[in-house]
């Protein structure tokens, strides 16, 4: 029930590191570690976050999808 221009809708990401890519012995899959510090965010909200952002880089998604969502 808030709107975005609120003070108190707004989330902040403290910190943000990403490790090296690895690919798992036993599946093969490729994982990379993130991890993020956050205030307040919602839950399942930084997962599809990264989610997201993997889809661009993968070619599944694009910019303009992006823009979108920030609508």
């Amino acid at each position: 029930g808030k709107e975005a221009s609120e003070a108190n809708a707004k989330r902040y990401i403290i910190g943000f590191e990403c490790g090296e890519p690895f690919v798992a012995e036993t599946t093969g899959v490729e994982y990379v570690l993130i991890s993020v510090l956050g205030q307040s965010f919602l839950l399942n909200q930084i997962r599809k976050m990264i989610h997201f952002a993997v889809e661009i880089a993968r070619g599944g998604a694009t910019i303009d999808q992006l823009n979108i969502a920030f609508t």
